[in-house]
């Protein structure tokens, strides 16, 4: 019988009985072959051509990396760094800044404290004998 395929050929199959598949039936197993033949080489033959396109791509692809790769390399070489001397002394000077202000706070710190126990002192001291210091002392 014979059945249509892919693209339209026409596959030839035939049953043989055991004496055809020893040689009695020669023609009927080229006419077999050649069928399978005229049927697999166009599949072939497209899938090849989809094969070397795609080869052909990707060597593109590796041209174009290996392109973008030495331009970025050159690129870089060939890039200065920005003058960044401004920023550092504007962050050195802020830096001095604020050590600057720790310390007055430091000292208006302990000043305070001072301040603080001079005022308990005093007030301990003014404070009537009835108080609860004066009582346990």
């Amino acid at each position: 019988y014979q059945r249509r395929v892919h693209g339209g050929h026409f596959l030839s199959v035939y049953f043989f009985s055991k004496a055809s598949v020893f040689g009695v039936c020669m023609d009927h197993e080229q006419q077999f072959a050649q069928g399978l033949n005229s049927t697999l080489l166009p599949l072939a033959t497209k899938y090849q051509d989809g094969i070397n396109a795609i080869n052909a791509s990707q060597k593109a692809l590796e041209h174009k990396i290996d392109k973008l790769t030495m331009e970025l390399t050159q690129a870089l070489g060939a890039a200065t760094m920005p003058d960044v001397s401004h920023y550092l002394n504007v962050l050195t000077a802020a830096r001095r800044r604020m050590t600057a202000v720790n310390d007055k706070l430091k000292i208006i710190r302990d000043r305070l404290l001072r301040l603080h126990s001079i005022a308990l002192q005093k007030h301990w001291a003014l404070t009537p004998a009835t108080s609860p210091r004066a009582l346990s002392t």
